[in-house]
């Protein structure tokens, strides 16, 4: 794997973590589900957060690479 996508590659998997762990802290702790339900609220929600945190993450790998390869980011061919 070259260089550029493996940059793109870590950029996208943070920013994955990242939203799902906000996500998912913000449902669990936000304060906008009463207390009583919550369990079933975030049963329920995991499936759609894990959705929007996949997104994400892809977008900015995309984003990533796009930019990377627009300023000209130079991979090291000395491997082949």
């Amino acid at each position: 794997m070259t260089n550029l996508r493996v940059i793109s590659l870590i950029t996208g998997g943070i920013s994955a973590t990242a939203a799902f762990v906000v996500a998912y802290y913000l449902l669990l702790y936000g304060g906008y589900i009463p207390e009583r339900s919550l369990l079933v609220y975030a049963s329920v929600a995991l499936g759609p957060i894990l959705m929007i945190s996949v997104m994400v993450g892809y977008g900015v790998w995309w984003f990533t690479l796009f930019v990377l390869t627009l300023i000209g980011f130079k991979e090291d061919k000395s491997e082949y």
